[in-house]
């Protein structure tokens, strides 16, 4: 019989039979610890017989948003990944996924003394979420129609049970075990939450949990985070900023599970900083004045650190100030020579050392100049005060080109001098020339000829003549 035909048939029986809730859900973290099953069970006291017909069914994960899942594997029954929706407007911080009974094949066998296992999948990465569950029928915000997404969320199983006298109906009733799924190891024993949690319930129940989950910290636990310190790359509470105009800071934190979640401030702003790893650096704005300090650190167990475990405020203070007090001067040079470009710059209480840049696109973009054949500097070394030299040994082919000054200090932010154009006159080139003319004696002639100049200024004419043949 064909499935459509089949489920007309089905849809006419189940319309003399009232329905009752008798099949619950749950999420299990599988044995290897790397995906995830999906099992139904009846209630108890309800014994299915192996005559059953499964009609229809659905199952809506809820998970963080991003959540995307891998290597899908219906096991009893036919089932198909065929609705996603992330971050909805009715809860935008969740990703739903929907997975759809397409057919009773292979069938799905009700046990009264154990759970059906439905389907499998794995998570694209290795990152265990803060939290994860199916969907709550009528609770959830996104569990409304019409919705944002014009989807139909929901779990829902209909059951018909062809070997009772007369014949039974079973539907969906519920989810249990809601913390099955939990693939933190908040105790640290390598062995994850759900493993030990043998009836998913997030606390340990002595007799029937294959060991003390977190010593009975319930919910699932959490790995505690007992301290979490601030401080500047290398060590330090005080950092100044660098060329690029960042300082790197670094958070040391002991205990917890990684990743963690950042929350800090530069005095004035809030920033996060998602999937941390305790003592990585990290840079920031080197703003003078600002104070960096910790806000929260929460590990992706969800577990948040106390406040009074957050330590260290990072100063950042600028020493000196860099300034140019000689400016570098335009150059117009036949096209080819040498050229000089020279600036000087002074800070109090701070050491800089110089560098140019050059710009080929009238000052929208700077780029380091190359020293070497063509470009030499003058003053390399790490002074207090003083003057450098950028020296063009060829200016061929560079025309436009603007060369500034960059006077660069740990102790304060990067300077940059004035702009200065290079202008470059010729190559002339005749792009007419004069012809020969045979007139009679004493009669005018005429000569002419076209040049144009290639560089900046302007061309003149200036005429010769030769008696000797142009010896």
């Amino acid at each position: 019989m064909k499935t459509s035909r089949l489920l007309a048939l089905l849809s006419c029986i189940f319309c003399t039979f009232s329905l009752s809730a008798q099949l619950d859900f749950k999420i299990q973290l599988m044995p290897d610890g790397t995906k995830w099953g999906v099992y139904v069970k009846p209630k108890p006291g309800i014994a299915p017989t192996n005559n059953t017909i499964t009609a229809t069914g659905q199952i809506t994960l809820v998970a963080p948003l991003g959540f995307t899942i891998v290597d899908f594997n219906p096991v009893s029954g036919n089932w198909a990944n065929n609705s996603v929706s992330s971050g909805p407007s009715e809860n935008p911080t969740k990703t739903y996924i929907s997975f759809g009974l397409v057919s009773d094949d292979p069938k799905i066998h009700y046990s009264a003394t154990a759970p059906t296992l439905l389907l499998t999948f794995k998570k694209a990465n290795s990152f265990c979420p803060n939290e994860f569950y199916l969907i709550e029928n009528g609770v959830d915000p996104f569990d409304q129609l019409p919705n944002s997404a014009n989807s139909n969320p929901g779990n829902e199983i209909t059951v018909l049970d062809l070997g009772t006298t007369p014949f039974s109906t079973y539907q969906y009733s519920g989810n249990y075990a809601p913390y099955a799924w939990d693939c933190h190891d908040c105790d640290g024993d390598g062995i994850p939450n759900a493993l030990e949690d043998t009836n998913g319930n997030g606390v340990y129940d002595p007799g029937i949990d294959v060991s003390d989950l977190c010593n009975g910290s319930g919910g699932g636990g959490c790995i505690a985070i007992s301290g979490a310190q601030l401080h500047c790359q290398g060590g330090g509470t005080a950092c100044g900023n660098n060329p690029a105009g960042q300082i790197s800071l670094v958070v040391d934190i002991t205990g917890g599970e990684a990743p963690f979640a950042i929350k800090y401030s530069d005095g004035s702003s809030t920033y996060n900083l998602q999937g941390y790893q305790s003592g990585t650096p990290f840079t920031v704005d080197a703003i003078n004045g600002a104070n960096y300090s910790l806000i929260s650190v929460t590990g992706n167990d969800a577990c948040e650190a106390d406040a009074t475990d957050l330590g260290g405020v990072v100063p950042v203070t600028f020493p000196s100030a860099l300034q140019f007090v000689t400016q570098p001067t335009g150059a117009t040079v036949c096209n080819g020579d040498e050229t000089t470009f020279s600036a000087c710059a002074t800070a109090s209480n701070a050491t800089f050392s110089f560098s140019w840049q050059y710009s080929s696109d009238n000052g929208a973009t700077w780029q380091a100049v190359p020293l070497g054949t063509i470009f030499n500097q003058t003053n390399t070394g790490i002074i207090t005060d003083g003057c450098d030299e950028l020296v063009v040994g060829s200016t061929f082919g560079l025309q436009g080109y603007r060369f500034r000054a960059v006077a660069s200090s740990i102790g304060a932010p990067t300077a940059y001098s004035q702009a200065a154009t290079l202008q470059l006159q010729g190559p002339v080139q005749v792009t007419s020339q004069p012809q020969s003319a045979t007139v009679c004696a004493g009669d005018a002639a005429v000569f002419t000829a076209s040049v144009a100049n290639n560089g900046a200024g302007t061309a003149s004419y200036q005429w010769q003549t030769s008696t000797d043949g142009g010896q």
